[in-house]
């Protein structure tokens, strides 16, 4: 019976030695916490260590950390197989960070590839003691925003967040892969002369931004070039691509949309809940009382979901992450040309509905949904997007096909320019708030359909030579399926929007190497990426948006 059998376990249990439950906490914890904030009272919540104050003519360098190792507990004795005298290093290595690291040791060690010749790979040990100081010359940095180092005895490379090129710095390991290093910044030597102050109190410990100790320019330069990387590494087989400048965005700070902050909930009522972002290089939570890319709406709501999530930190279980997007309110007020007016407001919950402007155009969706969050470069944005769907007025184009079309953003922003659109979403409920969408803006020649992923044109009549395309996929960029799919449909003219430049980059050499291996008999349309130009929709983060203009080849 099930009473039995409860009792027959029972009482194996309680012939069994008592043992403390051991369970892995929640969040990544190492031995010791090491901020690198450029302002320590920040980490007076969850760190008590001694500090010492920033010289008033060294900008924006982190305070140096103390030295000495917290107390370990007695390691426990093991003995058989379970014994080992160094953790098995983790190979995986991402494929843009692998590209980056041997970059590095090209430039920086050109005698990498005779040594590792007579070095074991699987023998490689790593060089550093767990939160290890040590001193590094940062050479370069890498498409994540961190600098790397390398040490020149072996190749090891170290990857230090909140440095620039040229800087001689003091950085602390604390995790170690294959072949390379992660360190917290410990103290900056001697700092680089492109290095400014950064106006954000958190900036060194949130994870957010990456960049706020670099100049706008500097900044812009360097994703020209992770952009320019991006093509080199991920489609050698695509040559004579022309990287143009990055469009600034009209906003540097304040442009930011949109904000997820994080919390979770005291181990005590006696406890401070922490609300905010991650920590850099941890899972633990840095607490912020404002962020300076947020619009003054985003800070606005922010502070008072702080306010409410203190008074109410009970009625969760084990935390949140909140959402705080801006939207537009309409007023009943019009302005003197008989205009409906708008104010800037926020919303907390995820299914309500948020009202953005973009140009002349109205655009309503779900606050949970997708939709870019830098509203003061979207115009800039979409102005590209409808230039290059056309070729000129003589050789004009008379269908616009919008995939990805989440809540109808281009195909809406870019009708005027066509005879008729299409927009075609997976997604139902985002295929009915774009039909919402074109009622709300009195529009008449678009048209939104479900599209099944395995089939996405078949409901798409036009014909190919008389059509453009507009494709914003997500982060992982376009499916193998989906790229076949649009070379049989065999546009002329697509507008390739990407947030990961390195996919977009992987699926242009997917289309050149379908089209150059198909057969004669059957042959697959040609793409020459005449244009490609990177947007800063996220300024003082890592982040870049490429859009890449591909144009058909006439036979």
């Amino acid at each position: 019976s099930i009473k039995t059998s409860w009792k027959f376990f029972h009482n194996i249990r309680a012939t069994l030695p008592n043992r403390p439950f051991l369970a892995r906490s929640p969040y990544f914890s190492r031995t010791k916490l090491a901020p690198t904030s450029f302002a320590t009272k920040n980490f007076s919540s969850y760190h008590k260590m001694e500090t010492t104050q920033i010289a008033e003519n060294q900008p924006n360098l982190p305070v140096p950390l103390p030295s000495e190792e917290p107390e370990k507990a007695p390691a426990k004795k093991v003995t058989g197989k379970r014994k080992r005298s160094q953790r098995k290093l983790k190979k995986e290595l991402d494929d843009v960070l692998r590209f980056d690291i041997d970059q590095v040791r090209k430039n920086y060690w050109s005698k990498l590839e005779d040594k590792e010749k007579d070095t074991n790979e699987e023998e490689r040990q790593n060089p550093f003691e767990h939160l290890q100081e040590i001193e590094l010359n940062i050479h370069q940095l890498a498409a994540s925003g961190e600098g790397m180092g390398i040490i020149e005895e072996n190749g090891w490379v170290v990857l230090v967040p909140f440095v620039l090129p040229g800087e001689k710095i003091r950085a602390r390991v604390y995790r170690s892969c294959w072949g390379y290093s992660f360190a917290d910044l410990v103290e900056v030597l001697t700092p680089s002369p492109e290095r400014i102050a950064a106006p954000c109190k958190y900036f060194g410990s949130c994870s957010g931004c990456q960049f706020q100790h670099l100049t706008y320019e500097n900044q812009k330069a360097f994703k020209k070039n992770v952009v320019k990387n991006a093509f080199a590494n991920f489609a050698p087989n695509v040559t004579g691509l022309t990287i143009n400048d990055v469009v600034g965005s009209p906003m540097e700070f304040g442009y930011r949309t949109k904000l997820t902050p994080h919390f979770q909930k005291p181990k005590s009522a006696m406890e401070k809940v922490e609300i905010g972002f991650a920590i850099q290089g941890r899972r633990q939570i840095l607490d912020i009382e404002d962020c300076m890319i947020g619009t003054s709406s985003i800070q606005k709501g922010y502070s008072t979901m702080r306010d409410y999530v203190f008074e109410n930190k009970d009625s969760y279980k084990r935390g949140a992450t909140l959402l705080i997007r801006e939207t537009n309110v309409l007023q009943e007020t019009k302005d003197e040309n008989g205009e409906a007016t708008y104010e800037k407001g926020y919303i907390t919950d995820h299914k309500k509905i948020v009202t953005e402007l973009v140009g002349k155009h109205r655009f309503d969706f779900p606050a949970g949904s997708f939709f870019q969050n830098n509203a003061s470069i979207l115009p800039l944005l979409i102005q590209y997007a409808s230039d290059h769907l056309q070729a000129s007025e003589e050789d004009k184009i008379k269908y616009m096909v919008d995939a990805y079309c989440g809540s109808g953003l281009f195909a809406i922003s870019c009708h005027a320019k066509f005879d008729k659109v299409l927009g075609v979403e997976i997604s139902r409920d985002s295929v009915n708030y774009a039909k919402q969408n074109v009622e709300l803006n009195n529009i008449k020649n678009c048209e939104f359909i479900v599209g099944d992923a395995e089939e996405i044109f078949k409901e798409v009549q036009f014909d190919g030579d008389e059509s453009a395309m507009v494709i914003d996929p997500p982060r992982k960029g376009c499916s193998e399926s989906f790229l076949d799919q649009l070379l049989n449909f065999a546009p002329a003219r697509i507008v390739y929007v990407s947030c990961n430049v390195q996919t977009q980059a992987r699926d242009l050499a997917y289309i050149h190497k379908k089209a150059s291996e198909s057969a004669p008999e059957n042959p697959l349309p040609m793409y020459d990426a005449v244009d490609i130009t990177p947007f800063d929709l996220f300024p003082q983060t890592k982040h870049i948006e490429s859009v890449m203009t591909l144009v058909k080849r006439k036979i």
